[in-house]
């Protein structure tokens, strides 16, 4: 379990059996705890990834520009890089059935207990190596091979980084 107090958001990988019904349930359990919000571990490129999205949103949320009600929401679309909740919930979202890793991220101060709670509920294994980084997960991501190769390999990463701030400059 990952916790970032200054931006107020936590994340945790998790492995394990993944129903999207019992995943949906659970979720709704314990975003009574705090706002939740569950994706892919193959679209989550890594902790900085997670936490720029989150700034993003909740600075869109506080700005009264969020596209989305709520911010487990607005989250989605920052973090899949999409000004769609449709096209981001398509891209980052879990599938129906066979997925096995997922990234479970909180917001406010309640957020570790929501995590532990979501976790704990559907008897997951925590393993934050799923959220971690790797250049499968960019081509996966939908970064191409032109845009992989006009930047350095230290670099690379930063081009999701991109996608993310790119949803402000999406609007109609």
């Amino acid at each position: 379990m990952l916790d970032f107090p200054d931006e107020d958001v936590a994340l945790v990988g998790l492995r394990g059996p993944l129903k999207l019904e019992d995943v949906l349930f659970q979720a709704k359990k314990s975003a009574r705890i705090a706002p939740l919000q569950v994706v892919r571990a193959d679209r989550v490129l890594g902790p900085d990834h997670v936490r720029s999205a989150a700034l993003h949103a909740t600075r869109s949320m506080a700005e009264g520009r969020a596209h989305a009600k709520s911010l487990e929401v607005e989250f989605v679309r920052y973090l899949a890089g999409e000004r769609q909740v449709k096209a981001a919930l398509a891209k980052v979202g879990l599938p129906d059935e066979g997925a096995r890793e997922a990234v479970a991220v909180a917001f406010g101060a309640h957020r570790l207990d929501a995590l532990r709670h979501f976790a704990d509920a559907l008897g997951l294994e925590e393993d934050d190596a799923v959220a971690a980084a790797s250049e499968a997960k960019l081509l996966g991501f939908g970064i191409t091979a032109t845009q992989l190769g006009a930047t350095t390999a230290a670099r690379r990463f930063d081009l999701v980084l991109e996608a993310v701030a790119a949803v402000d400059l999406m609007r109609a």
